[in-house]
């Protein structure tokens, strides 16, 4: 009998350590998914710098092409030519063009960061609920073990007398026998 309780015992703190073992491993699940959430915060803000970069590099290669077009045309003795005019007009819509896509193609790409940055930290969450879930199913799993496996207390019902040793017994059934003060 005395080996039963102390194998309960020992399956009751083996479960608290499962227990245990399985909220860590949550807590480090969700720290990793908030770590991963942040560096893809940080690689969108990144990307915001690299469009600007990119923008300014486009800018500045259509600053050097124009300055070169106007010099050809001017010692071609053609810069007022209505025709040079319609072709400039034409190169500043497609750098603006350009500058747009730019602009549009990096949105589109820091939303989709934000969206998965924002699917890692709920991710994070649920990490942990499930890990809380799991050891409270753990921990009541194993109380549920050690309900079955404790040895089983005598169950005293008021036409049970209680346990009593020898003599004992006796004299308390004598006394009720013989008690008339009640």
């Amino acid at each position: 009998m005395g080996w039963q309780a102390i194998a309960a015992a020992v399956g009751l703190v083996g479960t608290g350590v499962s227990a245990y073992g399985q909220i860590q491993s949550g807590r480090a699940a969700a720290g990793q998914a908030l770590q991963s959430a942040e560096l893809e915060l940080i690689n969108r803000d990144l990307m915001a710098v690299q469009a600007k970069q990119s923008a300014k590099a486009r800018l500045d290669q259509y600053e050097i092409e124009t300055a070169t077009n106007r010099g050809m045309f001017s010692a071609l003795g053609r810069l007022d030519d209505p025709s040079m005019k319609a072709f400039f007009d034409a190169q500043d819509r497609i750098i603006g063009e350009d500058l747009k896509r730019i602009s549009a193609q990096t949105d589109i790409e820091m939303t989709n960061v934000s969206i998965k940055a924002a699917g890692l930290r709920a991710k994070s969450k649920n990490v942990m609920r499930s890990a809380t879930v799991g050891a409270m199913g753990t921990l009541l799993q194993g109380m549920n073990s050690w309900n079955q496996a404790r040895p089983a207390e005598p169950k005293i019902t008021p036409s049970t007398p209680p346990p009593m040793r020898g003599n004992q017994y006796r004299q308390t059934l004598l006394k009720r026998i013989f008690d008339t003060r009640g």
